[in-house]
């Protein structure tokens, strides 16, 4: 079936180029124009295929990475005091101080 469809293939690429060589001078430049356009939007469409599939790829990489940072945050509770926004952790404390150190 492989073999077959390769005959084919080459069978219309010979009788593209016959064609070709039968038309005119500006015929063929339409003619080149327009196999040299579909050429790039093929192009084209292969390199954006190959972007949207690594952006999946790396999407999903980022999704697990990220779900496994919030199940390590929630599974282990950090040893601090708060106040407000500011985090100190208790084993910055002096062993003599009960209470959080203020600067």
């Amino acid at each position: 079936m492989g073999k077959l469809m390769i005959g084919i293939a080459g069978l219309v690429l010979c009788l593209a180029l016959l064609l070709r060589m039968f038309l005119g001078p500006s015929q063929r430049h339409r003619f080149d124009t327009f196999w040299r356009a579909r050429w790039h939007a093929l192009a084209g469409a292969g390199r954006w295929l190959r972007r949207q599939w690594r952006l999946l790829r790396a999407r999903r990489g980022a999704q697990a990475d990220a779900a496994s940072a919030i199940e390590r945050a929630r599974r282990a509770r950090p040893d601090v005091d708060r106040e407000g926004n500011v985090l100190r952790p208790r084993n910055f404390r002096r062993p003599d101080d009960d209470e959080p150190p203020l600067h």
